[in-house]
């Protein structure tokens, strides 16, 4: 086999592995469906969190087939490398310094002969299950390509083998929560240490995710990941408050969910918050007879602590300021408001406040992450959003890759003022911002409550704010 047609038979394996829209490239490797046009996966290399696979032709040629670690993008094949051709294949967008890091470590490596004497057999598939201190990202793009993975193994009738890297798994070990995947490997008990800083598997090690880089419209939280995620509890985590039972227990008729976000990038001012809560609650007591407003606040992910670090702060600072403003926004508000009842819903493993979050009957959140864990774990509860004006552009709807529901609707982009110069953006819209307090955010506010008894609220409060 000559350079040329090895180069050839590896870029018709790409091409291959990305053609299919209907599956992401993972799927379609996983799946055998492919040939390997003379080319046998040999085992992986991984070096700290980046894998690249091992391709071998008859000649004995490799090469190193190196993955993207972006979660955002789904971990797609970023660029394809071996000694004889250099870098003959990427993916410029998926190609970033980590990947160029990879590479330049592989050539030195494959020269010393670090990654040289690997096996000769074809090697078995292995997903790899990535963590991510966004549980957002593990919600959207972990969790949907594992789902789809079950359903190509149980369809296939394999079994689905599966590692860990030492990381972060926001609601606890990934084989709890999938019991399908069985014993989930310690990526360092299945590999060697060969030099260079990269350990050997004689695995196929695949990292899953679903991107913007491997078929965007996959990314979608479907009823059997929504349903997985509500019903979890980590096995080994700290005790539950029971707070869920004493919202319960108060016999309300009403029940909003609303954030507090203090530390937070994107967030408002404290003074703010005390009177966006005051007038929620006044506004709440005058519909319903026995109104309750659940205040979430930070949850902890599976094995935070105190200290663990959250948005350029520990986690206990956090708690310290969201308690603190918790508490004022009930005093506050009990002066206008005093049969409204207050429960601030900070600090709660992350999983119990999804849980919690099951109980409300709408809310009103901070554009993110925190919208995220009841907007589109509970699709059908309605909820309106702010957030800085590079999020709240006044398209109305809020992003909603959920297969059910309606999505939240922002506030009024006139209800809202950036902290931040005029002209510039800042990457993930990561700013702080006001609302305006007056008639128009008033008024906004109403209208959500006038129609919340409507089969779909969202799309009711969209007509009349947006499309009048």
């Amino acid at each position: 086999m000559t350079l040329q047609t090895s180069r050839q038979s590896m870029l018709g394996l790409i091409n291959m592995l990305n053609s299919d829209d209907s599956r992401t490239w993972q799927e379609v490797f996983v799946s055998g469906d492919v040939s390997s046009r003379n080319l046998k996966c040999i085992g992986s290399v991984v070096r700290g969190t980046i894998v690249s696979l091992v391709f071998i032709d008859p000649s004995g040629l490799r090469h190193y087939v190196t993955i993207s670690d972006n979660i955002a993008l789904g971990y797609p094949i970023a660029s394809v490398f071996s000694m004889e051709l250099g870098t003959y294949w990427k993916d410029d967008q998926a190609s970033d310094s980590r990947v160029r890091g990879q590479v330049v470590a592989l050539e030195v490596s494959d020269r010393e002969s670090a990654v040289r004497n690997q096996q000769s057999y074809e090697a078995s598939p292995r997903i790899l299950v990535r963590g991510h201190a966004n549980f957002a990202h593990v919600l959207l793009s972990v969790c949907p390509a594992i789902e789809r993975m079950i359903e190509l193994s149980a369809h296939a009738g394999s079994r689905l083998r599966a590692t860990v890297i030492q990381e972060r798994h926001p609601l606890g070990s990934p084989s709890e929560l999938y019991a399908e995947l069985g014993e989930v490997a310690d990526f360092q008990a299945i590999s060697e240490d060969i030099g260079g800083g990269f350990r050997y598997s004689g695995d196929a090690i695949i990292p899953v995710a679903v991107g913007v880089r491997n078929k965007k419209p996959l990314m979608v939280v479907t009823e059997a990941t929504r349903t997985r995620v509500r019903n979890f509890v980590p096995i080994g985590g700290p005790a539950p408050s029971g707070m869920a039972d004493r919202v319960k227990a108060g016999d309300h008729d009403f029940i909003l969910w609303m954030s507090v976000r203090m530390l937070g990038r994107r967030s408002i001012p404290l003074i703010e918050a005390i009177d966006l809560g005051a007038l929620v609650a006044a506004r709440l007591e005058a519909k319903f007879e026995r109104p309750a407003i659940i205040l979430d606040g930070l949850s902890l992910q599976f094995g935070d602590t105190l200290r663990s670090p959250v948005s350029d702060f520990d986690a206990e600072h956090h708690l310290d300021a969201e308690r603190l403003a918790t508490g004022l926004i009930a005093a506050q508000a009990s002066k206008t408001a005093p049969k409204c009842t207050f429960y601030a819903a900070v600090g709660l493993p992350l999983w119990e406040s999804i849980q919690l979050a099951g109980i409300a009957d709408a809310y009103i959140v901070h554009d993110g992450t925190t919208q995220h864990k009841i907007g589109w774990l509970y699709p059908e509860t309605p909820g309106i959003m702010h957030g800085p004006r590079q999020r709240n552009v006044g398209q109305g709807y809020a992003w909603h890759p959920v297969d059910a529901g309606t999505p939240a609707i922002y506030v009024p982009p006139e209800c809202v003022v950036d902290h931040k110069e005029v002209g510039t953006t800042i990457a993930h819209a990561n700013y702080g911002y006001s609302l305006v307090q007056g008639d128009r955010l008033e008024g906004f506010i109403e209208t959500f409550l006038d129609v919340i008894d409507e089969d779909d609220p969202n799309s009711s409060l969209y007509r009349l704010e947006y499309e009048s």
